[in-house]
C-alpha cells in the first residue's frame, strides 16, 4: 500500500505536451533535423513548422543552433507531429 501511494495510486503519469511554432526570417531557408529520429525537413521563408510533441516524461524540450539550421529534441517516450503552413504534416 505504501508503494502505491507513493507512485500516486498505481496511475500513469499524465503525458505532457509540447508546442513549438519555428520560423524561418534571416535567410531563404534552414534545415530543422527532429531528434532522436534524424528526420530532416527544409524550412523555407515565408513557411513555418507548427511542432506537438507528446509523451509521457518531463515535457523538456531541447532546441539548440547546428550549422544550417537547428534541432529539435524530443524526450524519451514521446510522439513528434509537425505540420507546415498549408497544414501538410512532415514526415519524421
Amino acid at each position: 500500500m505504501l508503494i502505491r501511494r507513493i507512485l500516486g495510486r498505481g496511475r500513469a503519469r499524465e503525458p505532457k505536451t509540447t508546442r513549438l511554432l519555428l520560423q524561418c526570417f534571416e535567410v531563404d531557408s534552414c534545415e530543422v533535423a527532429f531528434e532522436p529520429w534524424g528526420a530532416v525537413e527544409t524550412l523555407r521563408a515565408g513557411d513555418a513548422f507548427a511542432v506537438e510533441i507528446r509523451g509521457p516524461g518531463d515535457g523538456l524540450v531541447e532546441v539548440a543552433y547546428r550549422s544550417g539550421g537547428i534541432s529539435v529534441w524530443a524526450w524519451s517516450g514521446a510522439e513528434t507531429v509537425a505540420r507546415n503552413k498549408a497544414g501538410e504534416r512532415l514526415t519524421i
